[in-house]
């Protein structure tokens, strides 16, 4: 008989620091290879007589394996091999040389060598050969080579015994003989469960359960790297029952032990634990991981969540049942675990392969481990989920909580306290419920603004009627940037874009990456009725991705889209909100639409602002990423270029008399001018700008800062490399698309309007790092101080201020200001928007947003000589003695 290798993966399953109770173990066995192989030679008749060019065929099997389980559930398939069909090709069709029989069948089932066969042979040009087992006499039915793709049912799960030998090329000229090997085109898993190890408890297995395996199997390797429309999957392949342990073991892995059958099922390398960091890849035995995160590639990221992995309906697992009765009370545990050569990231499951599953419990069996591989029924046990909250101050997530089937639990007293790290959530012990699902409910407490860092607490949950306390981690997840809206302002043209939305990936990427969802996202319409939303074209024909409605779902993984709308023609312009939900649905992003150009009233009846920034005097730019020149105070004709020299460098500007851009008289009165401005337009009043910020005070707008994309067709600045790194590298001060910048969006109307920050690059060597931006040179650096390029911002933290570099831009006004007889006022947009209220004035209001109020003696304003942009206001509304009264 043959014998089987085996191949021994116990180093690379060790256990894994985190948990003692359980050690997953899978030992694969393979079928060992073939030489040539030329004894019991046989003699096909009925070929070409008199034909020199004859072919040894060597045939050999895997060792027949009946498995005639003595316990309900198991299954039973018998592997003799009773006829063999040799398929010989040439030119990709078959040839009157191919042969089936059931002669030497004899050999090939029970002899190592197998059994050889003589084929003569037509010619001596180039053929190759194909051998099946147990079809049948397929030679008529399978004329052309790519039909080798028959398809296989599971039917009353199990696989059909057809055994296959890939194609091998020869010519009788070179060649004399060929070997092929036949293989099972399905797995076989066995399951051993040893609680030797388990203390102050007993545990007794009932049941394994084999589930989500491929309703179809192929003769050609079925590597399914992914789902598609026409795969199918068997939720319930089949449950073998346990008889009573013997010495505490159930179940086994020899010749007569229950057994499941399958087709091979290769999905791709999915997520774990690696020294505590998420890692995907190929695991080494050098690696420490951690087994409970073992998380399928559609889900996204690693996670122990049952709601979360429990979507994936392709990747196969096995499910025990166990009785507990111990220290922690008394009822059912369910150990689930995935298949694969490995118990972190491998999901493969290989044809001819043996998989022996042996789960090894020790003290407490894992009944307190919170992961979607243990999940308990035990009166007094539950178990919390950790959670994702989003970036934005009162972002609201749910931690949520398996009770089992305790009714006492759901109604006892609940607490819910931070024990370390970061306070990120204001908590609730309000359990509630959805549907048969349980959780608290958690609100974030401020805006995260790290574009590269996530920050966690660790919080404790406690009830008087639970036997004891579990800790769950809440993460605030780092900000979005790209994308935050698109723009089109061509009325003739349709609006359509294909959306990935991503984030910044510090190590090892360094780069903005697409978001991976841990878990479930959808993709909505939150306003707006005159586009539609579908799948991305990387979905296509993927099931995991789900579009219907205007909303599109996926279980997890890269969040990508597109949405669509025809051309404006001559409607006014339109405004749009797409809610983009991911992490289990628990984050959320938005992205904002404008289709049109045109003034924009933000704040009904107030000023209407134009569209782009002034370009040159007297002239608007086309597109809303446009950023244009920047102007030094009071002067409209001298064009100062806004990204180079570049940063920190010193450059000479030039303003004059502020009286250029403005009217003054007595009792702080002043009206704007036309300035730079194109006819018909003025510069905004520092009133116009303070209805702004109180509008954010008000909760009538809000702001998002990052990349804003339109159809500017001319770039300004490009992504380059240097020694692996990348860095922005701008070309051109009218153009910026993408535009790194800020959106302001009336939240009553959706109506908004884009503030791009320049072209300017923040060289991040030589400062202080300020430990929230991506630490690459990006653009987005717009002002000039006294003529160098440079933007800091200074955050309250905890009581103190610190002052860091960063992203911003800065926008003159046509108002005094009162630090001196030229400075004028201006308006600052802020980039980590640590404040809720994004936007700076010099009109004497609180630095921080705290408040809205102006004050004519803190409206100091910067003197001429500096540098910014400008964005000019039709129907501007005067600084007057009302206005520095509040009175606006």
């Amino acid at each position: 008989m043959l014998d089987m290798t085996v191949i021994s993966i116990s180093k690379i399953l060790q256990k894994y620091t985190d948990m003692k109770t359980i050690n997953y173990l899978i030992a694969i066995l393979l079928i060992s290879s073939f030489g040539v192989m030329t004894s019991c030679v046989d003699e096909i008749e009925g070929k070409s007589e008199g034909n020199s060019n004859t072919i040894q065929l060597t045939i050999a099997a895997p060792e027949n394996n009946v498995v005639s389980p003595t316990k309900s559930g198991g299954m039973t398939i018998d592997e003799t091999i009773n006829d063999i069909c040799i398929l010989i090709y040439k030119n990709g069709l078959l040839t009157d040389e191919s042969v089936y029989t059931t002669d030497g069948i004899s050999d090939i089932q029970n002899n190592a060598s197998g059994h050889t066969y003589q084929i003569d042979i037509e010619d001596l040009e180039q053929r190759t050969v194909y051998v099946v087992a147990n079809a049948g006499n397929i030679k008529n039915e399978w004329n052309n080579e790519s039909g080798l793709n028959t398809e296989y049912s599971l039917a009353n799960n199990k696989p059909k015994c057809i055994l296959f030998a890939k194609g091998k090329s020869f010519n009788v000229k070179d060649d004399k003989s060929v070997t092929a090997s036949l293989e099972r085109i399905y797995a076989k898993v066995t399951v051993e469960i040893n609680t030797k190890g388990v203390s102050n408890a007993t545990i007794i297995p009932k049941s394994v359960t084999l589930k989500n395996v491929p309703a179809t199997g192929q003769l050609q390797e079925n590597k399914i790297v992914g789902t598609t429309e026409s795969v199918d999957y068997i939720s319930n392949a089949g449950t073998i029952t346990f008889a009573d342990p013997i010495n505490k073991v159930s179940g086994g892995h020899g010749d007569n032990a229950d057994a499941f059958y399958m087709y091979e099922n290769m999905q791709p390398l999915g997520y774990c634990l690696k020294d505590g960091k998420e890692f995907t890849g190929e695991w080494k035995s050098t690696y420490n991981g951690n087994q409970a995160y073992k998380t399928p590639a559609s889900m996204g990221g690693a996670t122990k969540d049952p709601a979360v992995v429990g979507r994936n309906k392709t990747c196969s697992y096995i499910e025990v049942v166990a009785d507990y009765t111990g220290s922690k009370g008394n009822g059912t545990v369910n150990y689930r675990f995935f298949l694969g050569k490995d118990a972190y990231t491998s999901f493969a499951v290989e044809r001819n392969t043996h998989y022996q599953v042996t789960l090894t419990l020790s003290g407490d069996g894992g009944v307190d481990e919170a992961s979607w591989r243990v999940t308990t029924a035990i009166m007094g046990a539950f178990t919390p989920h950790d959670a994702y909250v989003g970036y934005l101050v009162g972002s609201k997530s749910r931690v949520y909580v398996d009770l089992g089937n305790d009714t006492n639990l759901p109604n006892s007293n609940w607490t819910i306290r931070k024990k370390s790290g970061t306070d990120v959530v204001t908590t609730s012990s309000n359990l509630q419920r959805d549907g048969d699902r349980y959780y608290f409910e958690v609100v974030a407490k401020e805006t995260n603004v790290s574009d590269r860092s996530t920050q966690s607490g660790v919080y404790t949950i406690s009830s008087n009627k639970a036997s004891e306390s579990k800790d769950v981690t809440v993460t605030q997840v780092i900000r979005i940037l790209d994308p935050i809206a698109y723009y089109h302002q061509n009325p003739q043209t349709v609006f359509e874009k294909d959306v990935v939305v991503k984030v910044f990936n510090r190590n090892p990427d360094n780069f903005y990456i697409p978001l991976s969802s841990v878990g479930a996202w959808t993709v909505s319409v939150e306003s707006g009725n005159w586009f539609t939303l579908s799948k991305h074209q990387d979905y296509t024909g993927d099931n995991t991705v789900s579009a219907g409605n205007n909303v599109i779902t996926g279980e997890g993984g890269a969040v990508k889209f597109h949405f669509k709308a025809s051309a404006l023609g001559n409607n006014s312009a339109r405004y749009g909100c797409i809610s983009v939900k991911y992490h289990n649905n628990m984050c959320e992003h938005k992205i904002y639409l404008r289709q049109g150009g045109g003034d924009t009233e933000l704040i009904s009846g107030q000023a209407q602002w134009a569209y782009s920034n002034v370009i040159k005097r007297g002239t608007n730019g086309t597109y809303a990423t446009q950023p244009g020149p920047m102007f030094a105070g009071g002067n409209s004709s001298t064009l100062y270029n806004s990204y180079t020299p570049g940063y920190n460098i010193s450059y000479d500007i030039s303003g004059q008399d502020r009286s250029n851009w403005m009217t003054i008289s007595g009792d702080h009165y002043s009206e704007p001018l036309q300035g730079p401005c194109p006819k018909g337009y003025t510069l905004p009043s520092i009133r116009d700008m303070s209805v702004l910020k109180k509008a954010c005070h008000m909760d009538n707008l809000t702001a998002a800062v990052g990349y804003i994309y339109d159809d500017d067709p001319t770039p300004g600045w490009e992504w380059s490399q240097r020694n692996g790194v990348y860095y922005a590298n701008p070309n051109n001060m009218d153009h910026s698309n993408p535009a790194k910048g800020i959106v302001l969006v009336n939240t009553n109307n959706y109506v908004n309007l884009v503030f791009p920050f320049g072209n300017g690059v923040l060289k991040h060597a030589g400062v202080p790092d300020n430990g929230m931006d991506t630490g690459l040179d990006e653009i987005g650096v717009g002002f000039r101080t006294s003529g160098k390029l440079y933007t800091e911002e200074d955050v309250m933290e905890n009581g103190s201020i610190n002052v860091y570099v960063s992203y911003n831009a800065n926008y003159w006004s046509g108002s005094p200001g009162s630090g001196g007889n030229q400075h004028l006022s201006y308006m600052k947009f802020w980039y980590f928007l640590k404040r809720n209220v994004p936007i700076y004035l010099s009109d004497g209001s609180n630095r921080w947003g705290e408040s809205w109020e102006v004050s004519w003696n803190g409206a100091g304003g910067l003197d001429r000589k500096n540098g910014m942009f400008v964005r000019c206001v039709k129907n501007s509304k005067p600084a007057d003695r009302n206005y520095y009264n509040n009175n606006f």
